[in-house]
């Protein structure tokens, strides 16, 4: 599960919603839109599907308004696992 926060240089009424991406981090990858919710502004998180265990992925957010899409968040690096029993 992937979590954001709603920028605070902004009023979040703005907002429209939010596009998240994933660089699955082989090399020469690209980052790929994994989360539209641009029509969403109340959905701060989102569960990406088809991860490998053992493997790292970055991610970056970027939130929508009537203007467009902003510049990317800071990217957030995790480790693919699966969840303890």
């Amino acid at each position: 599960m992937v979590k954001w926060v709603a920028p605070t240089t902004e009023p979040s009424s703005l907002i429209l919603g939010y596009l998240l991406e994933v660089n699955r981090g082989f090399l020469g990858s690209d980052f790929l839109q994994v989360y539209d919710g641009s029509q969403d502004n109340n959905n701060l998180e989102f569960s990406v599907q088809g991860l490998t265990n053992g493997l790292y992925y970055t991610f970056r957010a970027y939130s929508v308004n009537f203007n467009g899409v902003s510049i990317a968040s800071n990217e957030a690096t995790y480790y693919a696992c699966t969840s303890p029993t």
